[in-house]
């Protein structure tokens, strides 16, 4: 069998790529937060059953695909598409950060609901942090506030020069209580 190479998902903090051979090491296993390969299923771990799948059982919602708005390579993870579609009814499944997620890539179940977290982020800064101007450390402070406005609005507020994670911060959180003083 050809080598392979293994891709890390976007979940996992640090890229890399490495070339293994998966007739020899045929088990992946996440230890203690880094992937393994190994020849033998280590002591202790569980195969993960593959789902019942169906061909024949159209899953999600049918789309119309009306125009491919752009494409891109994004270093280093390929190509990204963006497409504009038609639908009259537009559904999303939900997304769960359990602990399995998280093992799965690697990480804790906090990291995977603060990247889901993201999805709260008002599209103009999500286009924004596409083009490179606004970093994710930034883009996760605002997605703590759920109002598209308020994200916006606080982004455009802060004078380019002091665009940092924590003044943002204590831009959304002012007339909060501090955790860090009695409130009596």
């Amino acid at each position: 069998m050809a080598e392979m190479k293994f891709e890390t998902p976007v979940f996992i903090r640090e890229k890399s790529e490495k070339s293994i051979n998966l007739s020899r090491t045929p088990y992946f296993h996440n230890d203690g937060g880094r992937p393994r390969y190994a020849e033998k299923l280590p002591r202790g771990a569980k195969l993960i059953q593959a789902a019942p799948t169906n061909p024949d059982v159209a899953l999600g919602n049918e789309y119309v695909v009306s125009q491919i708005t752009s494409v891109k390579k994004t270093p280093p993870y390929g190509v990204e598409t963006q497409m504009g579609f038609v639908a009259q009814n537009v559904a999303y499944a939900p997304l769960w950060a359990t602990r399995d997620v998280a093992a799965a890539f690697g990480v804790t179940p906090l990291i995977v609901k603060r990247r889901m977290k993201l999805a709260t982020v008002s599209p103009r800064l999500m286009a924004l942090y596409r083009e490179g101007g606004i970093g994710l450390d930034c883009l996760m402070v605002l997605a703590s506030v759920d109002d598209h406005d308020r994200q916006e609005q606080t982004w455009a507020g802060v004078p380019t020069w002091n665009r940092r994670p924590d003044y943002l911060r204590q831009l959304l959180t002012q007339g909060e209580i501090e955790s860090d003083r009695d409130p009596v």
